[in-house]
């Protein structure tokens, strides 16, 4: 998978996420946690480009 690839894919990830979860409240289900994994595996397989402190493929943040 490309770095541009995984941007969008994390990118519709994160949209389905904020659908799922509800304002001012807690709410952690299977759908929104096989979402989280799965941006996490997108990430592992970036090769980063950090700009700001934060990859712009993935968001993942520099350590």
């Amino acid at each position: 998978m490309t770095n541009l690839e995984i941007h969008e894919k994390i990118k519709q990830n994160n949209e389905l996420i904020e659908k799922a979860l509800t304002p001012g409240q807690f709410t952690l289900n299977n759908v929104v946690a096989q979402l989280l994994k799965e941006n996490m595996d997108l990430q592992n397989q970036c090769s980063h480009n950090f700009v700001d402190g934060y990859c712009e493929y993935c968001f993942k943040e520099k350590e």
